[in-house]
């Protein structure tokens, strides 16, 4: 089956640049997120009485988003 071949000059539509813009923005916040919260964890950890597992949690709720978003998102790209 052959492959078909995209023009050089095709430009992404606004909608594709929206959604790159937004996973980019998403998967900033998810390293800003991992290098701020995870040296502070044990300080949160001791003030909230949280345990390991539950600060994993709350920490990996951004990446959690992000993987949901890229899915939601991905119709574009087909």
């Amino acid at each position: 089956m052959p492959q078909k071949e995209l023009p050089l000059n095709q430009k992404f539509s606004s909608y594709q640049v929206l959604v790159i813009v937004l996973l980019a923005l998403t998967q900033f916040t998810v390293v800003l997120d991992f290098m701020v919260m995870s040296p502070l964890g044990d300080i949160l950890m001791k003030s909230m009485n949280m345990t390991t597992t539950q600060f994993g949690l709350v920490v990996s709720r951004y990446a959690f988003s992000a993987g949901i978003a890229g899915i939601l998102t991905a119709g574009f790209a087909g």
